[in-house]
């Protein structure tokens, strides 16, 4: 009996740390539709700076997948974000992931009495398991789009990379 107690303490003591770096999965939503009774998964995260208010939302209905963002940038675009249009979304393992644009999604502006101009776009899309799995090997480093013919780089912090790596993760649990 004491040496049953001291393997139960010492597999207690070894186990412990697997506990604590245990992934808690906190999706903004993870649920059966009450309709199509697919399960729904997903999880959104900021992208860029306090100054930027981007965000980027990974999510899965049954057995697909997609992506939606919401662009906010302090000038004034006038053009649509056009079906095809692409946002890229490099990890920091170097791989390339291609968000491309279902529709077109027209600008929203918002005008301030300084004479500052917010331009918002709610652009969004279909992703691939593949491109899935990578955004869950790798955490997000850069993002890149082209809002009226001019690049745009949002710095990604680390933690928001993670950030999003995890909802990935998490999305495609079973």
């Amino acid at each position: 009996m004491n040496t049953f107690k001291q393997v139960c303490v010492a597999l207690s003591i070894c186990l412990m740390p697997m506990v604590g770096h245990a992934q808690k999965c906190n999706l903004d939503v993870d649920e059966t539709d009450a309709f199509t009774k697919e399960h729904v998964k997903a999880g959104s995260n900021a992208v860029g700076g306090m100054m930027w208010h981007w965000k980027l939302t990974l999510k899965q209905s049954g057995n697909k997948y997609g992506w939606e963002m919401q662009i906010k940038y302090s000038k004034h675009f006038q053009d649509d974000i056009k079906a095809g249009d692409i946002i890229y979304c490099k990890l920091e393992n170097g791989k390339v992931i291609k968000l491309v644009a279902d529709n077109n999604y027209a600008p929203s502006h918002q005008a301030f009495s300084d004479g500052t101009i917010i331009t918002t776009y709610l652009p969004k899309g279909n992703l691939d398991m593949a491109d899935m799995k990578d955004f869950s090997e790798s955490p997000l480093s850069e993002m890149r789009v082209m809002l009226s013919g001019t690049n745009i780089e949002p710095n990604i912090s680390s933690k928001q990379g993670r950030s999003l790596q995890e909802i990935a993760q998490c999305i495609l649990k079973p």
